[in-house]
């Protein structure tokens, strides 16, 4: 253990792979190291030499890319169900696909403009839901799904049931497009046309006029 520094160098050199895969695989080893001494595996711990933290990757979609996007949604037999209303949601509110796909019509105030993500009763994590306010753009879509819904029912369903994952069908639709470039998307927006406050509609992507 005591050459796990130079081991480590090793592994990257061996591993040829990007410098954030060799880092996270090098960080569970390290999370490994670390468990092992605390419940008396081992008798010390051992330092995990990591590469340096890349650059963050600048993923986003355009306006053209959510256009098309949700486009290519209404085409799709099953998706078209549900999946445009998935994607403007995320791209108006940047919440995480989870906390898109459970939501529910108690949780969405047409009248007062706003929606809470977050669950009744549900522990509270780092990754806070919270409330936000409804853009108006995005609020005629939610309108119109809303007469398609139910009380009580989860506003994402096909034919009245809960949808567990979203993923496959954003993979199927657009390739490398996935679901985890919607919340970079938002606020990719917001930098490059200027937020107005938080219940503004100024700076969301205008991606209204493919869903009508």
């Amino acid at each position: 253990m005591a050459e796990a520094p130079f081991a480590a160098t090793a592994y990257v050199e061996e591993r040829q792979c990007s410098p954030g895969t060799t880092r996270r695989e090098l960080g569970v080893l390290q999370a490994a190291i670390n468990h092992a001494y605390k419940n008396g595996r081992l008798t010390r711990s051992v330092s995990v030499e990591l590469p340096p933290s890349p650059s963050p990757r600048k993923i986003w979609l355009t306006r053209d890319d959510a256009a098309r996007l949700i486009r290519a949604a209404k085409k799709d037999r099953k998706a078209r169900l549900y999946m445009p209303l998935f994607i403007l949601i995320g791209l108006y509110t940047g919440r995480r696909k989870e906390a898109i796909l459970s939501l529910r019509w108690p949780q969405v105030d047409l009248h007062n403009g706003v929606i809470d993500f977050e669950i009744q009763g549900r522990q509270r994590t780092k990754k806070r839901r919270g409330q936000v306010p409804i853009p108006f753009r995005l609020l005629s879509h939610l309108k119109r799904a809303r007469v398609r819904g139910s009380d009580l029912g989860p506003v994402l369903h096909i034919n009245g049931r809960h949808i567990a994952n979203s993923k496959r069908a954003l993979l199927r639709l657009a390739g490398a497009l996935v679901s985890r470039m919607l919340r970079p998307t938002r606020f990719a927006t917001h930098a490059r046309l200027g937020s107005c406050g938080a219940a503004s509609t100024c700076g969301r992507p205008q991606v209204s006029s493919p869903c009508r």
